[in-house]
Parts: structure tokens; C-alpha cells; sequence
């Protein structure tokens, strides 16, 4: 079973990473994080990341689209 966490952490997590405060997750504040992780990620997989977490199509995830990578699909 993967690790769920409470929405609070989460949302901690998701505003620190969102540095523009816009409320959505660009590639580029995505990719910062990431590159820190992963030096060797290239921009063309943090844009396919972002494809598979935006299920508006708005080019950006919101905190309702990245929570379901820390607590599944529950609702």
C-alpha cells in the first residue's frame, strides 16, 4: 500500500514548491524541486510529469492534483 499523508503536510510541501504563490504548480517550480532530487532530470520529463498530473489541461497542477500523488485516488 503506498504511504498516504495528511493533507495538512501535503499542503505545506505544495506551497513551498509553488514560489510564485499562483496556487498552481508550473513546470518550472516543479522541475527546481526536482533538479534537486535528480540532477540528471531533463526538462522534457518534468513536462511529462506535469502532463500526467494535470487532469484540467491548464499546463499547471493544482493542490487537488498533486495531493493524489500523496494520498492516492481517494476522495
Amino acid at each position: 500500500m503506498a504511504n498516504q499523508y495528511d493533507t495538512e503536510t501535503v499542503r505545506k510541501f505544495f506551497d513551498e514548491i509553488d514560489t510564485d504563490k499562483s496556487g498552481k504548480l508550473t513546470c518550472s517550480e516543479l522541475y527546481q524541486v526536482l533538479k534537486k532530487c535528480d540532477p540528471k532530470i531533463t526538462q522534457q520529463e518534468c513536462d511529462r510529469i506535469i502532463h500526467c498530473l494535470d487532469k484540467d489541461g491548464d499546463g499547471k497542477v493544482s493542490f487537488q492534483e498533486f495531493l493524489v500523488v500523496f494520498q492516492g485516488s481517494k476522495k
